[in-house]
């Protein structure tokens, strides 16, 4: 039961972020008229406050934001999108605190995966070197300066 509620849940943010690209009014009232177990998951607390940002602008998304990152202070992509919209606000100390909070979350959650950064980078660096050198030359040019920047995260 737990796991279909999480699955629901799960997918119900995924629609909200995907109705947000057309719509971003459509995305908000999808959010907001969901069954209250499935809106009360964080996933979709943070796709109802994307759909604010994107509606509403960052000041009526920040109570939410705020609200749900108290809540799940370790969800390190809600802390994110909150330090995001504190930079829209130019609150630049409360965005700074989010922003190496969720850069400490990150590091816990390398750990605890046992992902190793240094022994994976020089294999990144030559992944990219490798598809860069498929560039056509004229577009390498125009990109040699450019830093490239790999994560999954959104820190």
């Amino acid at each position: 039961m737990k796991d279909d509620l999480e699955d629901r849940a799960i997918a119900a943010a995924l629609n909200v972020e995907e109705k947000i690209e057309s719509s971003p009014y459509s995305g908000l009232v999808f959010a907001e008229t969901m069954a209250p177990e499935i809106s009360a998951h964080p996933e979709v607390r943070l796709a109802k406050a994307r759909a604010l940002i994107a509606a509403r602008g960052a000041e009526a998304a920040r109570p939410e934001l705020e609200r749900l990152v108290a809540d799940e202070p370790d969800f390190a992509e809600a802390k994110h999108e909150l330090g995001m919209v504190y930079e829209d606000l130019g609150e630049e100390a409360p965005r700074s605190r989010q922003m190496l909070e969720v850069l400490e979350l990150d590091a816990k959650a390398d750990e605890e995966s046992g992902f190793d950064f240094d022994g994976t980078s020089e294999r990144m660096i030559a992944v990219a070197r490798r598809v860069l050198s498929r560039v056509p030359i004229r577009w390498r040019a125009l990109v040699a300066e450019i830093p490239i920047v790999v994560e999954e995260r959104p820190s």
